[in-house]
């Protein structure tokens, strides 16, 4: 990733560029770093929720409502995928969890409240 970063700079620094090619040069290359940037600190932040056992979500960090978790969640090794409805509009929301975003126990947590949730007992099939 910080050879990504530092590739602009290289090129620039490495070529002989006039002035007029260096200031329209240098409007894409902030825009470069500050979407990067935005990444990054998008990334940093935690993710804190809580997830009880009958599905309901309430998430402490972030401005996503809360809700209850609905079927067509995704579970796999490289991420996990939360559908659920908001409590106050029953809207449908989803969210994206990739293993480093939190330890790996938490990571098979989650998963298997998804996969719980996504396969109805058999208890509630009768």
């Amino acid at each position: 990733m910080l050879a990504l970063a530092l590739l602009p700079a290289a090129v620039v620094s490495t070529t002989a560029l006039t002035l007029e090619q260096l200031a329209m040069a240098a409007l894409p290359l902030v825009w470069f770093y500050w979407y990067w940037y935005r990444v990054w600190q998008r990334h940093k932040q935690p993710l804190l929720f809580s997830l009880s056992d009958n599905g309901e979500l309430h998430w402490a960090t972030t401005a996503l409502p809360a809700g209850r978790l609905y079927r067509g969640g995704l579970v796999s090794q490289w991420v996990l995928k939360l559908n659920w409805r908001s409590s106050a509009g029953n809207q449908q929301f989803e969210k994206w969890i990739f293993p480093d975003q939190c330890n790996a126990e938490q990571y098979r947590a989650l998963a298997r409240a998804l996969n719980q949730h996504n396969w109805p007992s058999q208890e509630s099939l009768r």
